[in-house]
């Protein structure tokens, strides 16, 4: 009876300490990666520079059906970073209330 006690007092002393531990990790992936987004910004970026060139090209050669399948893309990748770059700046001003 003794050795059945010890291994359940032993088990909840370990699931009482063990808890804490895991709601930290939690709160650490709550935290955006503002670097990774940053990141994500850039590939946007050169992405949508790739179809404005494309665009351009296919207006040149006279296809303007396929510039305007192109234009729609660019159109919505740039709704797209603006949403980005919207969310970017309130996570920094939210990290810059965090620390007050």
């Amino acid at each position: 009876m003794k050795n059945v006690t010890s291994i359940i007092f032993a088990g909840l002393l370990a699931g009482s300490l063990f808890h804490p531990a895991g709601v930290v990790r939690a709160d650490d992936d709550d935290r955006r990666d503002i670097q990774g987004e940053r990141r994500d910004l850039r590939q946007d970026h050169r992405q949508l520079d790739e179809l404005r060139r494309r665009r351009e090209a296919e207006r040149r050669e006279g296809d303007w059906g396929e510039a305007h399948k192109y234009n729609d893309q660019i159109q919505s990748l740039e709704n797209d970073m603006r949403r980005d770059r919207k969310e970017v700046r309130r996570g920094n001003r939210d990290e810059d209330h965090d620390h007050d």
